[in-house]
């Protein structure tokens, strides 16, 4: 498990602290784009921002010195203390809990799991951010020592013969296995560590054991509060970027000392005001509409001081972000199409760098020419910008362009004529075309990385960027007030948080994305957390009154520099609504036994809803949420969802439940019908399925029981001739009635067996049917040419027909080893794909779809996919693997489609294709374990974002207001809730054609 950032021995540290090597900044040339040398990629000056802006939870308690801090290792980037009294319940259930599981490979569902086996309420103590990988960080949780719950743990979840610990320093590491995953944990009595990293809990053994492996904080960690380890910052953004650009970030944050953050959400009620240690409030209250009391939409606000080191040169990045304050008027020039912007206040170099290497004839005139230098820089001013953008220029690319105001206009035009009779840069008729780092550098500061470039004069400004149109364009959107000094989110912004900074940067979320998009990591995280966000501002205010010397460099005599760091993330207010929750009903701590239902019950022109809960209740309730009937069971645990059906056939519907070793039912007023309950006996183990089997014109109710029989019940609560029948284990889930092959047929599934019945009990020919795996779910049935089967034979509006409906000659079965198999008299799948494992009165073929196992029954859908120029209507089999991974394929075997979740399926809910904004083109629908929703667009595979977060389980979609509008309709810890899904674009934009 050893990785190169993690040191067995650091003999060579000096003691009483983990110092890591001093990092050496390596040169990045980019000559051909433009960039160069060892300054910050384009974007890596935000990037520092947007890692800290990341870092956010809850408010601030009072400070205590935690034992535990002894445990913190100097690998880790930051550890969050919990508030004094939070629960780990509490802390699930936060609004930005999921986000968590977006920005690391951790999942935080497993902790959800780990609450079940403690006897008490969980306070967790710390949360610590660690980097496990090159391109991953994992987190590591301090809990309360608690050897009773450790136990339970093991208990459930270790298994015999296999290596359920080790030992490290004499510590015992116990390896528990979780949901496809393993979480690590450790207890030293007073502390419990758990990670799903082996190397962090390795890495916090070590700090405990020896204070040179150990993070010495220069304070004691404060509870809701972060403390990030400023030295480290570098190799975490590192991790969020590709390996070409990660020489740049080198040292990009030397010169601060360790950072105290603070992070207040949006409806929190404080000032605002910074204090001594950075806490900080929100600005307002957030309502309903996420507008704060003034009129800033502020979704969560962080701040901290930021402590410049007095032992170390800060980095060029450090420098120009925590210069003088003064009110910026920069933002006059910057284009309201940019993706982002840093404005700061850089006074320009007055000499040129001694250590300076001429790298072309002009650098080599203007540092042998003094007064050139000195001329230049004296027509410069001290605001500068830095602004990306995003698809610009005919190829469509990201590009940076750089700001500088101007003291003397007229003195600086004067200068650069000169250079140009002189030969060394080109006069285009309205700019000016130079190839010099350090003219570049000495405009646009160290931080800016051209070799070549234009610079176009625009008012009391100059523009500098590598494509000349970029450059040129300066003047026109200044000209034609198409900046974002009038732009309504900036006006709004600037309104609320004032004026004077020593640097600002704002950033529209979405346009940052494309703009940074080359230069993420593939798979890393970076991309969701830009997406959980509208508009980022990060504001630096620099406190104290120390001087800069003519280089722009901090006097080693100054009194050491503090600076207030804010980040404020915010809603953009005209951003189009994608849902909107409707309503919530209260389930008083219980769960639902299955889906809910919709069906109308009433007679009015709105569905009603029902369902059933583990508290033995049934509700039926309003499209607006409101409770119409409850029903009981007794003392009796309902199993699955409801029924309706039209028992009496005078349509009239009942409601029909099981529970415990019985089945009830009532009509719609909540009266019991005659002969009801039917009790069996025995518990039983799967929903009911309620059909005409013997097709009389009267209903039979299908259920399996524990004693492993199946059982088809008549209406006066007796088994139909030569039933039940037994099976080789208790069946789970709800056996299925289909036409197979022409004969009416009841199949259920128990373990890796594939029963088949006839309706008068026989064997049906070929089964049962013995695979080599269990089987996950039901079947699917098919017809011969591939279709959908009607399951069943009759129905409230079919009862009494004569003619058979449409019979399956194949089944389709996901096995829980990964394979997906086809039954029928031939094959299905191309001979490329799958293999012939069976070959008698049934050919049995299979392909292997996933190794870690098939998850739920498989899906028949139609959905128009792309190919060949044309979008065609093609008939796919959707299935879903238990790491959460959804899969689409045709009926020949080939893939068509498949993205992951990342985290473990639900058990509650399978995937479904369907249009659920409304934009006339199909999504992909996936819950995870911990119940976060995940959506894609089915052609182009991007992820959906607007969707309801919070989390979830046993999730339906139905109009239930009738007009049109979907809603969502999900258990959630707060009760049963509803969101209306409004038509929506804003994924994709105008990009997102409609596909009928």
């Amino acid at each position: 498990q050893a990785f190169p950032h993690v040191h067995d021995d650091l003999s060579g540290a000096s003691a009483g602290s983990y110092q890591p090597e001093k990092k050496r900044k390596q040169p990045v040339l980019r000559k051909s784009s433009g960039f160069r040398k060892n300054s910050m990629n384009p974007g890596g000056l935000l990037l520092g921002s947007l890692l800290m802006a990341s870092l956010f939870l809850t408010q601030c308690a009072p400070a205590d010195v935690p034992a535990w801090q002894v445990m913190l290792p100097g690998e880790a980037v930051a550890v969050y203390t919990m508030p004094e009294n939070r629960s780990l319940t509490s802390f699930l259930d936060a609004e930005y809990t999921p986000l968590l599981d977006d920005l690391t490979p951790s999942s935080v569902s497993l902790l959800a799991q780990i609450r079940s086996f403690s006897a008490d309420s969980l306070y967790p103590e710390a949360m610590i951010l660690y980097p496990d990988r090159a391109n991953e960080w994992q987190l590591a949780w301090v809990f309360p020592g608690d050897d009773a719950m450790l136990q339970r743990l093991k208990t459930e979840f270790q298994q015999p013969f296999e290596q359920n610990a080790y030992e490290f320093r004499g510590s015992t590491i116990e390896k528990l296995p979780m949901s496809g995953r393993t979480l690590f944990a450790a207890d030293f009595g007073r502390w419990l560590l758990l990670s799903e990293s082996g190397l962090a809990v390795e890495a916090m053994i070590r700090a405990k054991e020896d204070e040179s492996m150990r993070w010495v904080a220069d304070y004691a960690a404060t509870p809701g509060e972060w403390m990030i380890q400023s030295r480290q910052l570098d190799d975490w953004a590192k991790q969020w970027v590709q390996t070409l650009v990660r020489p740049g970030l080198d040292g990009a944050l030397d010169g601060l000392e360790d950072i105290r953050l603070q992070v207040a959400r949006g409806d929190a009620d404080a000032s605002g005001a910074v204090d001594a240690s950075g806490a900080v409030g929100a600005t307002g209250n957030v309502g309903a509409t996420g507008t704060t009391g003034a009129s800033l939409p502020v979704q969560w606000k962080a701040s901290a001081t930021l402590r410049l080191s007095v032992d170390e040169e800060a980095a060029d990045l450090v420098r120009s972000a925590t210069g003088p304050v003064d009110e910026l008027q920069i933002d006059r020039y910057i284009s309201d199409k940019v993706a982002a912007f840093t404005t700061f206040r850089v006074p320009p170099r007055r000499i040129a760098p001694l250590d300076a290497i001429p790298e072309t004839p002009l650098d080599s005139l203007i540092t042998e020419r003094t007064d050139t230098w000195k001329q230049i820089a004296e027509s410069l001013g001290d605001e500068l910008a830095l602004a990306l953008f995003a698809d610009s220029g005919p190829s469509g690319n990201s590009e940076v362009l750089w700001i500088r105001s101007l003291k003397s206009p007229s003195l600086f035009r004067q200068q650069m004529d000169r250079l140009v009779r002189e030969g060394v840069i080109l006069d285009s008729g309205r700019s000016y075309i130079a190839d010099s780092p350090l003219l570049g550098d000495l405009i646009g500061s160290e931080l800016q990385t051209f070799e070549s470039f234009t610079l176009s004069l625009a008012g009391d400004v100059v523009a500098m960027a590598v494509r000349r149109g970029l450059a040129e364009s300066v003047r026109t959107d200044a000209s034609r007030r198409r900046v974002v000094a009038y732009d309504d989110d900036y006006m709004q912004v600037k309104r609320e948080t004032g004026e004077a900074f020593s640097s600002f940067t704002y950033l529209k979320s979405g346009d940052f994305r494309s703009f940074i998009e080359p230069w993420l990591y593939p798979s890393g995280y970076a991309g969701r957390f830009i997406d959980s966000i509208d508009l980022l501002t990060v504001s630096v205010k620099r406190n104290d009154t120390g001087a800069q010397n003519n280089s722009g460099a901090q006097n080693e005599s100054a009194s050491p520099t503090t600076a207030s760091l804010e980040i404020t993330a915010i809603r953009r207010q005209e951003k189009e609504v994608p849902y909107e929750e409707l309503w919530v009903y209260p389930l008083a701590g219980s769960a639902l036994a299955g889906p809910p239902i919709t069906a109308d019950l009433s007679g009015s022109e709105r569905d009603e809803l029902l369902f059933a809960t583990l508290n033995r209740s049934l509700y039926m309730l309003a499209s607006d949420g409101t409770l119409i009937l409850q029903f009981s069971t007794g003392d009796h645990v309902p199993i699955g969802s409801p029924v309706i059906y039209d028992w009496y056939g005078n349509n009239q519907p009942v409601v029909l439940q099981a529970a415990g070793d019985r089945i009830f039912a009532w009509n719609t007023s909540g009266t019991p019908l005659p002969n009801f309950p039917v009790i069996l006996g025995e518990q039983i183990t799967t929903p009911l399925t309620v059909m005409d089997v013997t097709r009389n014109g009267i209903a039979e109710m299908i259920v399996a029981t524990a004693d492993r029989s199946v059982h088809i019940i008549e209406s006066r609560g007796d088994a139909i001739a030569n039933w039940p029948q037994k099976t080789n284990a208790a069946v789970q889930e709800a056996p299925l009635l289909v036409s197979y092959r022409g004969e009416p047929t009841l199949m259920a599934v128990s373990e890796n067996i594939l029963h088949a019945w006839t309706i008068d009990g026989e064997p049906a020919d070929g089964f049962p049917l013995f695979l080599d795996a269990p089987i996950a779910g039901n079947p699917l049935p098919l017809t011969a040419g591939g279709s959908n089967v009607e399951l069943g034979f009759a129905t409230e509006t079919t009862r009494g027909q004569s003619e058979s409906p449409a019979t399956a000659e194949r089944l389709i079965i996901a096995g829980r080893d990964g394979h997906l198999l086809s039954v029928g008299r031939s094959p299905l799948f191309a001979d490329t794909t799958a293999t012939v494992i069976r070959s008698d009165s049934l050919v049995v073929q299979q392909f292997n779809v996933t190794p870690s196992g098939l998850h739920r029954s498989p899906q028949r859908v139609d959905a128009t996919l792309y190919e060949q120029g044309l979008y065609v209507r093609t008939p796919l089999i959707l299935i879903q693997g238990t790491n959460g991974a959804v899969f689409l394929y045709d009926l020949t075997g080939r893939l068509r489609f498949t993205r992951s979740m990342g985290q473990p399926a639900s058990d509650t809910f399978s995937p479904i294709l369907t249009d659920i904004n409304q934009d006339n083109r199909t999504e992909v629908l996936a819950l995870a374990d911990f119940g976060r929703l995940y959506g894609w667009d089915l052609l182009t595979g991007e992820r959906l974002y607007e969707l309801p977060t919070s989390g979830m389980n046993h999730p339906i979609y139905s109009d239930l207001n009738g007009d049109g509008r979907l809603e969502w309709i999900a258990e959630t810890r707060g009760g049963l809730r509803a969101w209306t899904i409004f038509p929506y674009t804003g994924l994709f934009g105008n990009q997102r054609g409609a596909i009928d």
